[in-house]
C-alpha cells in the first residue's frame, strides 16, 4: 500500500499518484490497522504456552523463541518496504538470523527433542541461507559462481549436526557442581530428571498407561543415573543412597528424589541468584508434590514483590491458579493420592477464552484491511 513503483500505487486499477489525495488516508489507516493486527498477534504468540506441562510434549512451554521470530518477520518486511540498500538489508538478515538461532537455542519451545530439532534446522537453514546471500553478495564482481553449490551442501551438514547436538543434549542428564555453566542448561537437566522422576512414581503406583515401555525406560535410566551418582557421591546423607537402601520402601524412595531434586534446584539458585525461571519451577516443583512448601512460599513472595516482565508475571499467574486450583479441590472432596497431586489445567481454559477474543479483533482488522485496500 506504501510502496510505490514510478510514483503510482500498483493495488489500484485506476492508477492513484503516490503521497498524493486518497494516498495519504489509505498509507495511514493501513499503518494503524497492520499495527493494531500485528500487536493482537504478538500478544497471542507471548502468552500460547503451558509454562509448567511435561506430560504434552506438543504442548509450548516458552514463546520466547517464536516472539523473536515474529519480531524478526516484521523487521524483515519493515527492511523490505523502507531499505533501497542490497548491502544493509543483507547485513540485517544475516544479524537477525544469527540472534534467532542463539534465542531458540538458549530457550527450547517444547519439551521434545524431535521437535526442538526440527526448529533448530529452520533456524539454521535461515542463518545459512542468508550467510550465503552475503558471501555472493561480496563476490558479486568475481569470477566465483558456485554459490548454489555452497548452499546446497550447508543444508545436509545442518540436519546432521542439529540431530547430533540435540540427541547429545537430552542423552548428557547427568547433574554435577562442574556443569552448572548456565541456568538454562540446569534447568533442561532438571526437568528430564523430574519426567524420569515421575515416571517412577506412575510406574510404582500401579498407572494403568499405555506408554508402560516408556515408562518401564525411564525407570531403568533413573537408576542408571542414581547408581552412577552415589559411586562418587562421598555424603553419607545423600538421598540417593537411602534411595538405593530401601528397595522395597516406596515412600522412602519417592522422599530421597524429591529430596534430591530440592538439593539440585538449591544449588543452582545459588549458582544462579537471579534466575527466576529456575526459581518459578522450584516452586512449581514444590507445591505440584507437596513438599517443601514453606521455601516454596519464601520464593514465590519473592518472585511477586520483584520486577517481573510481563511473561514472567504470566508465569507466576500460572503457579497461584495451579495452587488455588489444588487446594479448592483438596478442600472439597478427600481424594486418592493420584488425585490431590494432580493440578487442574485452569489457565488453559482461561486462556482460550482471550483467545477467542484476540480472534475477533485479528478477523476484524484483516477485514479492515481489505475494505481499506
Amino acid at each position: 500500500m506504501i510502496k510505490c513503483e514510478n510514483s503510482k500505487i500498483i493495488f489500484f486499477t485506476d492508477s492513484i499518484d503516490c503521497w498524493k489525495g486518497l494516498h495519504f488516508m489509505y498509507s495511514f489507516l493501513s499503518i494503524i490497522f497492520s499495527i493494531i493486527l500485528y500487536i493482537f498477534i504478538l500478544l497471542l504468540i507471548l502468552f500460547y504456552f503451558d509454562p509448567f506441562n511435561s506430560k504434552k510434549t506438543s504442548t509450548k512451554i516458552d514463546t520466547n523463541a517464536d516472539v523473536f521470530l515474529f519480531i524478526f518477520k516484521v523487521i524483515s518486511i519493515v527492511r523490505y518496504i523502507a531499505l533501497s540498500s542490497d548491502w544493509i538489508s543483507i547485513i540485517i538478515l544475516v544479524i537477525i538470523s544469527l540472534l534467532n538461532l542463539k534465542r531458540a537455542y538458549e530457550n527450547p519451545t517444547y519439551n521434545n527433542y524431535i521437535l526442538e530439532s526440527i526448529i533448530s534446522i529452520r533456524n539454521a537453514s535461515i542463518f545459512w541461507t542468508y550467510f550465503v546471500l552475503l558471501i555472493s553478495k561480496i563476490l558479486e564482481t568475481s569470477t566465483f559462481n558456485g554459490q548454489i553449490f555452497l548452499l546446497l551442501i550447508g543444508y545436509p551438514l545442518i540436519i546432521i549436526f542439529s540431530i547430533i547436538y540435540y540427541k547429545k543434549k537430552t542423552q548428557n542428564f547427568m547433574i554435577t557442581n562442574s556443569n552448572f555453566n548456565d541456568a538454562n542448561e540446569i534447568l533442561v537437566k532438571l526437568k528430564y530428571f523430574k519426567l524420569l522422576i515421575e515416571s517412577f512414581l506412575s510406574k510404582n503406583k500401579g498407572s494403568k498407561s499405555s506408554k508402560s515401555n516408556n515408562l518401564k525406560k525411564n525407570e531403568i535410566l533413573l537408576k542408571g543415573y542414581i547408581t552412577i551418582h552415589e559411586e562418587t557421591c562421598v555424603n553419607e546423607e545423600c538421598p540417593l543412597k537411602k534411595f538405593l537402601s530401601n528397595p522395597n520402601n516406596f515412600n522412602i524412595q519417592k522422599m530421597s528424589l524429591l529430596h534430591y531434586m530440592n538439593i539440585m534446584f538449591n544449588e543452582g539458585i545459588k549458582k544462579f541468584p537471579n534466575s527466576k525461571i529456575l526459581m518459578m519451577n522450584f516452586v512449581q516443583f514444590n507445591y505440584e508434590k507437596k513438599y517443601n512448601l514453606n521455601s516454596a512460599k519464601t520464593f514465590l513472595i519473592k518472585l511477586e514483590k520483584s520486577q517481573n516482565t510481563l511473561t514472567e508475571d504470566f508465569i507466576i499467574y500460572c503457579i497461584k491458579q495451579n495452587i488455588n486450583s489444588s487446594n479448592n479441590k483438596l478442600n472439597k472432596s478427600f481424594t486418592n493420592d493420584d488425585e490431590m497431586t494432580r493440578i487442574e489445567d485452569t489457565t488453559e481454559h482461561k486462556f482460550k477464552k482471550c483467545k477467542k477474543v484476540f480472534v475477533f479483533f485479528i478477523k476484524f482488522n484483516v477485514f479492515s484491511i481489505f475494505i481499506i485496500t
